[in-house]
């Protein structure tokens, strides 16, 4: 059984490299299951990048005015010890 399954697929894949081009140029030109999968690929893709923008987007805006706060609070600790050294 092992021996017919090995021949069989000896038998059903190219041998050469030119063979395999010609197998891969069908495949990409008129397979009808290459297609459909290629465009799921492509939509997944740009549902992915679409995803990860909104979220670097969103981080951007969550957390810009949170680091200007930040930055005041830093600074106004600063003032404070400034005006407490020099008195």
């Amino acid at each position: 059984m092992n021996k017919l399954i090995k021949k069989l697929f000896w038998e059903i894949f190219p041998k050469n490299k030119e063979e395999w081009e010609k197998y891969f140029d069908w495949c990409i030109h008129y397979s009808k299951i290459f297609y459909p999968v290629g465009m799921l690929l492509n939509i997944y893709a740009t549902i992915m990048l679409f995803l990860t923008e909104l979220l670097i987007y969103s981080l951007v805006i969550l957390l810009f005015p949170l680091t200007r706060i930040e930055l005041r609070i830093h600074a106004n600790k600063a003032r404070k010890q400034r005006k407490k050294n020099n008195d």
